[in-house]
C-alpha cells in the first residue's frame, strides 16, 4: 500500500514537472516568434509608376519642404529657382510610388506613442496624379525585425516597413541641392599654362609655364619645361616651381564644400552681403581645352584649340562666427588678407608639430564664403583647405 502511494506521488510530480516544462517551452517560442523577422506577407498598399506621383511633401525633425511636378521636371513647392537635384527628386517619388509593407502588427494605434507613430520620425504625404492623396507616418524602428512601425493617416491599423524604405526619405533641403562643380580640364594640371591669385589687398602671385626649349644647332643644353613665379612685389625667383603650382592646383579640384549658404545669388548688393563682389582671394586658371570641331560634310575631328580658357573662384568674408572680436564693443571685425609665405607656414608647422601629433584632432582654420566664378551659389569653405592658395611662395624653389 506505501509502495503504491509512493508511485502516485511520483507520476504526480512528474506530470507537474512535464506541465512547467510544456508552459515554459510555449512562453518561450513565442518569444522567439516575436523577437524573429516576419515572413514577406507582402502588403501592398500604393502600386503605381514613380511618374504619376505629383507632390511630395516632407515633414521630419530636419525641416519639411514639397516637391512638386512640372512635366518630367521636379520643382521645389514656391521656389522654382532653387537648383533641385532630380535624382534625388526622383528617389523620393520611387519611393511613394510602391509602398509595400511586410507585416501588420496592430488593428489599431497608427497614432500612438507605443510606436512612435504620436511624433513620427516622418509624416510623408504624397499626391498622385489621379487626384488620390495618402500621408504615411514611419515611426520607431524595430531592431528585432530591423524596420520601422508605419501607419496610414486616417487609418488605426500598424504595420512594420522595411528600413530601406524609411532610409529613402533621409534628404533634408541641404542635401537636394545641385551642387556646382569645377569641371576639371581634360589632361589635367597638364593642360593648364597659367595660374593667378589675386588678394584684396591688392597682392599678386602669378605661375606661369614656361614651354620647354630645344637646341636646333646641338651646341646649347635643351631647357625642360618648368613652372615660374612671379612674387607681389614683381620679382621672379630662379628654379622650378612646378610642385607649387601643381599644389595649387591640386587644392581647387579636390576641394568639396561643406555646406552652402544661399543659391541663385547674382545681384551685386547680394553678392555684397557675403565680400564676394571685392573677394578676399580670387584664384584664376587658363588652360587648353580639347573641343570637337565639325567638318561641312558632317565628320568631326578632335583638335586642342590654344585658345584661353578660364575657371575661376572666390574666396569672400569670414563668417561671423569665425570673425574676431575688436577687443571693446565685442563686436566682430573682417581682417586683411595675412601676409604667411611658405618659410612662415613652414615653421609654423614645426613649431605647432608637437602639438598636432599630440591632438589627432587638429583644428581647422576659419570659414569663409566660397562661390565659383560664373555660379549662383554661395559655399562655405574652410582656409585650411586652400593652404597652398592663401601661401605665398618663398624666393626659393622647393627641390
Amino acid at each position: 500500500m506505501k509502495r503504491t502511494k509512493t508511485l502516485i506521488l511520483l507520476l504526480l510530480l512528474l506530470a507537474v514537472a512535464v506541465a512547467v516544462f510544456l508552459i515554459a517551452s510555449a512562453i518561450a517560442k513565442r518569444e522567439n516568434e516575436k523577437n524573429q523577422p516576419p515572413e514577406e506577407t507582402g502588403i501592398v498598399l500604393v502600386e503605381k509608376k514613380p511618374s504619376e506621383v505629383a507632390s511630395v511633401s516632407l515633414t521630419s525633425a530636419s525641416g519639411s519642404y514639397t516637391l512638386e511636378k512640372s512635366g518630367s521636371t521636379y520643382y521645389l513647392k514656391d521656389d522654382r529657382a532653387f537648383p533641385l537635384d532630380q535624382t534625388k527628386a526622383k528617389s523620393l517619388t520611387e519611393a511613394v510610388a510602391s509602398v509595400e509593407c511586410s507585416r501588420l502588427v496592430a488593428e489599431s494605434g497608427g497614432a500612438s506613442a507605443d510606436y512612435g507613430l504620436d511624433k513620427p520620425l516622418y509624416t510623408v504625404t504624397a499626391a498622385y496624379d489621379d487626384g488620390a492623396s495618402l500621408t504615411f507616418r514611419i515611426g520607431d524602428y524595430n531592431r528585432h525585425t530591423d524596420s520601422y512601425y508605419f501607419s496610414l493617416a486616417g487609418e488605426e491599423r500598424v504595420y512594420l516597413v522595411d528600413k530601406d524604405f524609411a532610409s529613402g526619405f533621409e534628404y533634408t533641403l541641404q542635401e537636394l541641392l545641385t551642387d556646382e562643380t569645377l569641371t576639371e580640364p581634360e589632361d589635367g594640371f597638364g593642360s593648364v599654362n597659367r595660374i593667378e591669385i589675386a588678394f584684396s589687398d591688392g597682392r599678386v602671385v602669378r605661375y606661369e609655364l614656361i614651354p620647354a626649349t630645344v637646341s636646333e644647332s646641338g651646341e646649347e643644353d635643351d631647357v625642360p619645361e618648368r613652372w615660374q613665379v612671379t612674387l607681389p612685389d614683381g620679382s621672379v625667383p630662379d628654379g622650378d616651381f612646378t610642385k607649387q603650382a601643381e599644389a595649387v592646383y591640386n587644392q581647387l579640384y579636390e576641394f568639396t564644400p561643406s555646406d552652402w549658404v544661399a543659391y541663385n545669388v547674382t545681384e551685386e548688393e547680394t553678392l555684397a552681403e557675403y565680400g564676394l563682389d571685392k573677394p578676399y582671394v580670387t584664384v584664376t586658371l587658363r588652360y587648353e581645352d580639347i573641343v570637337v570641331i565639325s567638318g561641312e560634310d558632317g565628320t568631326s575631328s578632335t583638335v586642342t584649340k590654344p585658345v584661353e580658357k578660364t575657371v575661376s573662384i572666390l574666396l569672400g568674408d569670414l563668417l561671423p562666427d569665425s570673425l574676431p572680436s575688436d577687443g571693446e564693443s565685442g563686436e566682430p571685425v573682417q581682417t586683411e588678407p595675412a601676409q604667411t609665405t611658405s618659410d612662415s607656414k613652414e615653421a609654423g608647422s614645426e613649431a605647432a608639430g608637437s602639438e598636432a601629433d599630440d591632438d589627432p584632432d587638429e583644428e581647422e582654420g576659419p570659414d569663409r564664403y566660397f562661390m565659383i566664378g560664373g555660379g549662383k551659389i554661395v559655399y562655405i569653405a574652410s582656409e585650411s583647405e586652400f593652404s597652398e592658395i592663401l601661401t605665398i611662395p618663398s624666393a626659393e624653389a622647393e627641390e
